[in-house]
C-alpha cells in the first residue's frame, strides 16, 4: 500500500508557526494512514497471510518455539515466588503426593483452581513414569512446557497483526517486537499463571476477529482463560462491547455459544477443582485436614472475588497509588520501547482532548479497538489497590502492536529534506530513525539478559546447592534425624519441592506470612504475619528461638510428610548476607557457620533480600 505524502509545508511562515505545523503534519499523516488501512484491511490484509501462509506460519511457529525453548531454559532468575508456588509446587504435590502448599490452596479457603498446575503436573508424571525425575529435568521441564506457550503467544499476537494493523511490514515489526521485548523475554516463559492467560487472550482476539469470525474457538479460549485468572472477566466485557458481531445473526449465534460453553466451564471448573481439593486433602495431615474440611463443589471464581475484593485480603501483600500502572507499571514493561510509542500516545491524548467524541465514536473504537481494550484494560486494574506489573500481561501483547507500527514506518525508506537536523529532517530521514530502532531494540537485549541472567539467580542457584548437599548426604548415609531445611528468610523467596524433590523425610521450614483470614477489618491495622514479627524484633527472636514452635508454624502448609514437628534443629539454614552479617552469633545462629555461598543481586528494592544467599551449616555435637 502506497502512503500518501503530506502537503509541503516549507511556505513562507514564521518559526513557531511552521514548527506547529510540522508537528500537526506527522499527526494527519499517521492518522490517514490507519484510517485508509484499516477500512481496507477485510480486502487486504487477511488474503496477504493466507496465500501460500500455511507453510510459513508452520515455519514460523516453530522458529518461535526454537527460541523460546532456548529463552526458558536459559533463564536463571526469580520474579515473584507465584511462579513456583502456585502452579509447580501444587503440581509436584498432585503427582508424588508430598511437597508444600500455600495458603490459598487450603480445603477451607479454595482460592485457587487446578487447572493451571494440571498442565505441569502431567508433566512430572510423564518424568515419573520414565524414572527421570531426580534428574535437571524436574526443573527444565516445566519451563519447556511453559515455553510452547510463549510461542503460541508470540504467533498469535504476530497473525492479529495482520489483522488489525495497515501493512504487512507492520505485522512483521510486531513479530520482531514481541520476539525483542525485554519483558516478554523476562516474564513469558515463566510458569506464572499469567504468562498463560497472556497466550490464551490473545490467541481469542484472533480467532474473534479472523476473517471469517471463529466465535466458537474465540469463546473457547475466553472460558480456558476465565478457568485460569477469573480477573479476566472484565476485559472480556469490554472486548465485547468494543467489538460485537456485526450481523444480528452472528449475535444470536454468539449468545447461544457462550451461555453452553459458560455452563460446561463452570461444570469443568467445579470438577476439576472438587477432585484436586478432595485429592490434596487426602495428602494432609488427618487433623489438619479435618480442620480445614473441603467444599466438594468448589467454586474458585467467586472465592476469588470474594476473599480479594470484598475482604480486601490482596492488601495485605501491599498497595499502590491509582496512578501507579501509568507511572510505573507500563513504562517498566515497555522499557526502551516507551520512547516509540510515547509520541504516538501524546498524540492520541492531544487530539482527543481536542476532539473527545472523536475517540469514543464508532469507527474510532472498530478501528483501534486494542487501544480502547488496554485502556480499558488499565483503569480497571488501577481500581484495585494491589498491583504488580504482571496483572496487565494479558494485555501487553496488544501494546506490541502500537510498537511494530511505529518501528515499520521509522525503518522506511524516504527521501531526506535538504536542509538537515530539523523535525522535517528527523521525520523522513533514514538514518537516524533506524539508528532509534537499532538504539531501543540493543536496550531491551541488554534489560533482558540482566534480568533473566544475573538479577535475582542466588535464590534458584542455592536450591540447586541444597540438593546437592542432600543427595550427598543420602549417598553418606548421614541424612540421619536431623535432616532438616529452614528458611530464615521473607516467605516464599525460593522454591522448595519442585526444586529439592528431596523426598518426604527432609523436614523444611520457613517464616510464614499468613494473611489476616478471618480477622475484622477495624484489627487488621495492627496485625503481623511470622516474618513481619521476625524482622521486627531479630534479636529477641533469635535468642528465643524454638525448633519446635517454628517447624510446628508451617507443618499445616506440608503435604505427606513424614516428620512431624519436634525440638531437633535443621541441619542447614538459608538465608541472605544481609541479615548474617548483622547478627551472626546471636541466639540460635551461634551454632551455625557459612558454608556456601551464591550471588543474588547486585541491588534489591526490599532490605530484606539484599546480599547473596547462603547456606549454614550447624556444627557437629
Amino acid at each position: 500500500m502506497t502512503s500518501t505524502r503530506p502537503n509541503d509545508l516549507r511556505q513562507r511562515v514564521g518559526p513557531a508557526a511552521r514548527s506547529r505545523t510540522q508537528f500537526a503534519d506527522l499527526i494527519s499523516t499517521t492518522a490517514a494512514l490507519s484510517a485508509k488501512a484499516n477500512d481496507d484491511a477485510a480486502e487486504q490484509v487477511e488474503p496477504q497471510l493466507s496465500t501460500g501462509a500455511a507453510p510459513r506460519s508452520i515455519r514460523t511457529l516453530a522458529l518461535l518455539v526454537v527460541f523460546r525453548v532456548w529463552n526458558s531454559v536459559a533463564s536463571r532468575t526469580f520474579f515473584v515466588p507465584d511462579e513456583q508456588w502456585q502452579s509447580l509446587e501444587i503440581a509436584h504435590v498432585l503427582t508424588f503426593g508430598y511437597g508444600a502448599i500455600t495458603w490459598e490452596w487450603l480445603p477451607f479457603v479454595q482460592l485457587r483452581g487446578f487447572l493451571h498446575p494440571l498442565y505441569f503436573a502431567a508433566g512430572y508424571r510423564l518424568l515419573h513414569w520414565l524414572g527421570l525425575d531426580k534428574t535437571d529435568l524436574i526443573i527444565a521441564l516445566p519451563r519447556i512446557q511453559q515455553a510452547l506457550f510463549a510461542a503460541a503467544c508470540d504467533y498469535y499476537t504476530w497473525r492479529l497483526a495482520y489483522i488489525v494493523l495497515p501493512t504487512s511490514r507492520a505485522a512483521r515489526w510486531t513479530l520482531f517486537a514481541s520476539c525483542l521485548s525485554w519483558f516478554n523475554y523476562f516474564s513469558l516463559t515463566r510458569t506464572l499463571s499469567n504468562s498463560m492467560e497472556a497466550t490464551l487472550f490473545t490467541a481469542s482476539l484472533y480467532y474473534w476477529h479472523a476473517r471469517p469470525a471463529q466465535y466458537v474457538k474465540a469463546i473457547a479460549l475466553m472460558g480456558m482463560t476465565v478457568l485460569l485468572r477469573p480477573t479476566i472477566v472484565p476485559l472480556l466485557a469490554l472486548h465485547l462491547i468494543l467489538a460485537p458481531p456485526t450481523t444480528p445473526s452472528e449475535r444470536r449465534w454468539v449468545a447461544v455459544v457462550l451461555t453452553t460453553l459458560a455452563v460446561v466451564f463452570v461444570g469443568v471448573s467445579v470438577a476439576i477443582d472438587g477432585w484436586g481439593y478432595a485429592k490434596l486433602a487426602g495428602h494432609m495431615d488427618p487433623l489438619t485436614a479435618s480442620a480445614t474440611a473441603a467444599t466438594a463443589y468448589p467454586l474458585v471464581a467467586l472465592n476469588f472475588v470474594r476473599f480479594n475484593l470484598v475482604h480486601s485480603i490482596s492488601t495485605f501483600y501491599g498497595t499502590h497509588p491509582w496512578h501507579w500502572y501509568l507511572t510505573n507499571g507500563w513504562p517498566t514493561m515497555l522499557g526502551p520501547y516507551t520512547l516509540l510509542v510515547l509520541p504516538t500516545l501524546l498524540l492520541t491524548v492531544s487530539s482527543t482532548l481536542r476532539s473527545p467524541l472523536n475517540w469514543f465514536s464508532a469507527a474510532s473504537v472498530r478501528r483501534a479497538w486494542y487501544l480502547h481494550l488496554i485502556l480499558g484494560a488499565t483503569l480497571v486494574y488501577s481500581l484495585l489497590a494491589h498491583k504488580e506489573f504482571r496483572f496487565l500481561h494479558c494485555v501487553f501483547p496488544l501494546s506490541l502492536l502500537a510498537v511494530g507500527q511505529v518501528m515499520s514506518q521509522l525503518t522506511l525508506p524516504t527521501s531526506s529534506p535538504t536542509r538537515p537536523f530539523t523535525w522535517r529532517w528527523w521525520q523522513h530521514a533514514q538514518t537516524p530513525r533506524r539508528a532509534l530502532v537499532l538504539i531501543v531494540v540493543l536496550v531491551s537485549v541488554l534489560m533482558a539478559t540482566y534480568f533473566t541472567r544475573v538479577h535475582q539467580r542466588g535464590v534458584l542457584d542455592v536450591m540447586h546447592v541444597l540438593r546437592r548437599k542432600i543427595s550427598a548426604a543420602e549417598r553418606n548415609d548421614r541424612l540421619g534425624a536431623t535432616a532438616g531445611v529452614y528458611q530464615m528468610m521473607p516467605c516464599h523467596s525460593t522454591p522448595m519441592f519442585s526444586y529439592l524433590h528431596s523426598g518426604r523425610d527432609v523436614r523444611v521450614g520457613w517464616l510464614t506470612c499468613e494473611p489476616p483470614l478471618g480477622v475484622p477489618a477495624e484489627l487488621r491495622a495492627g496485625y503481623q504475619d511470622e516474618t513481619g514479627m521476625f524482622y521486627a524484633n531479630v534479636t529477641g527472636a533469635l535468642t528465643t528461638w524454638d525448633w519446635k514452635q517454628r517447624w510446628a508454624a508451617a507443618w499445616p502448609r506440608l503435604v505427606g510428610m513424614t516428620r512431624v514437628p519436634d525440638g531437633t534443629p535443621a541441619k542447614w539454614i538459608l538465608m541472605f548476607d544481609g541479615l548474617w552479617q548483622a547478627y551472626r552469633g546471636v541466639g540460635v545462629l551461634a551454632e551455625y557457620d557459612e558454608c556456601a555461598r551464591v550471588f543474588n543481586s547486585h541491588a534489591h528494592d526490599d532490605s530484606k533480600r539484599r546480599g547473596d544467599v547462603l547456606v549454614l551449616c550447624r556444627r557437629a555435637e
